[in-house]
């Protein structure tokens, strides 16, 4: 009977997180297609809208693994949101400064950027990213 409970929880639960899902979908789809019927050019959209997935998947790589318990920690979050601060400020200063940009430009740049990040987290216990008062990943 445990099993039935269960089940159907996690049935709910895979249709929430499906709406959404979908729901966001349909609000980023429709923000860009604001934007273009606004008068976005293709070029804005190749440089920033790239910079923006890409910082997105960078991220959620980063993130996603994580525990809840070390994803409710301060420490991480303050520490993450450096990180990011970097990451969008040295995108901005390089992307300003081009006049041509490609999104496929970002995957190789990008993929070292998460490389990195992988692992400063993965070698946080030994000290790179904590110490007794912050620990990064709270382990």
């Amino acid at each position: 009977m445990r099993v039935l409970r269960h089940d159907r929880k996690t049935k709910r639960s895979r249709w929430i997180d499906l709406v959404q899902y979908v729901a966001v979908s349909l609000l980023i789809i429709g923000l860009v297609g604001i934007l273009f019927y606004a008068g976005m050019s293709l070029e804005f959209f190749s440089k920033w809208g790239a910079l923006v997935g890409f910082s997105v998947l960078v991220g959620w790589s980063f993130v996603s693994p994580l525990s809840n318990k070390k994803l409710r920690s301060r420490d991480f979050w303050f520490l993450s949101g450096i990180i990011l601060a970097v990451h969008i400020g040295v995108w901005i200063f390089v992307l300003r400064r081009v006049e041509i940009w490609k999104p496929s430009w970002f995957v190789v740049p990008m993929l070292l950027e998460n490389a990195l990040l992988q692992r400063l987290k993965h070698s946080s216990h030994r000290g790179i990213l904590s110490s007794k008062k912050i620990d990064f990943l709270g382990e």
